[in-house]
């Protein structure tokens, strides 16, 4: 879904003011000006509309190189938000060593798969690539088939294959990489993990807490 982005209506068609993710026809910033140069902007147009504010001199060009700028901090702001969360996140990983975690796919490849770790919110991607796997295009799944392990706790020892597809509900291992970077690797599932990794979404959350222990 495509960023939101300020504006001068003066510069475009009707047809472009609809917001997409609010499902409106009409819609401005307007409410925080103590935080959002954008409103502040909106609030002198308003107060010259109703008459109690100076006339705005300011042409459709100079408006829209305005909302140029505000475009670019923003995403500016967001970019330097996310990189930070994944520095620290990074840090976090690298003081408490690996963790395991229960995680959410969101998409499969042939050779990987991308997961919501659910707990702590971040999207990461699992390589499968040096195991024996089939991949179904069509179907958007990939079934990875685990070796025999002797030492393996009982009625898990014999070779077995899972169907990773979207929505499956996984157990990753979080590991220190490099310098800050986070690896994350999906290890031989046990019995219980098996039997999770049958569910899907809806009913992780029905069973919530139960499952995320």
């Amino acid at each position: 879904m495509q960023q939101a982005k300020y504006f001068c209506v003066a510069d475009h068609q009707p047809s472009y003011f609809h917001h997409y993710a609010l499902n409106v026809d009409h819609y401005t910033h307007f409410t925080s000006p103590i935080r959002r140069y954008p409103d502040v902007i909106v609030h002198r147009q308003l107060a010259a509309a109703l008459g109690y504010g100076d006339r705005c001199d300011r042409d459709p060009e100079e408006i829209q190189n305005i909302c140029i700028r505000c475009n670019e901090t923003k995403q500016a702001s967001k970019e330097a938000s996310d990189e930070s969360a994944i520095l620290y996140f990074g840090v976090f990983i690298h003081s408490v060593g690996p963790m395991r975690c229960q995680a959410v796919v969101l998409g499969v490849l042939d050779l990987s798969f991308d997961v919501l770790v659910v707990e702590y919110g971040v999207v990461k991607r699992v390589y499968v690539d040096k195991m024996r796997r089939e991949y179904n295009k069509q179907a958007e799944s990939l079934t990875l088939f685990w070796p025999a392990d002797a030492n393996a706790e009982s009625g898990n020892k014999d070779e077995f294959s899972t169907t990773i597809q979207m929505c499956s509900v996984i157990s990753v291992l979080l590991s220190p990489y490099k310098e800050i970077e986070v690896s994350a690797t999906m290890q031989r599932p046990t019995l219980e993990q098996r039997d999770i990794l049958k569910s899907n979404l809806k009913e992780m959350m029905e069973t919530g807490s139960k499952v995320l222990e």
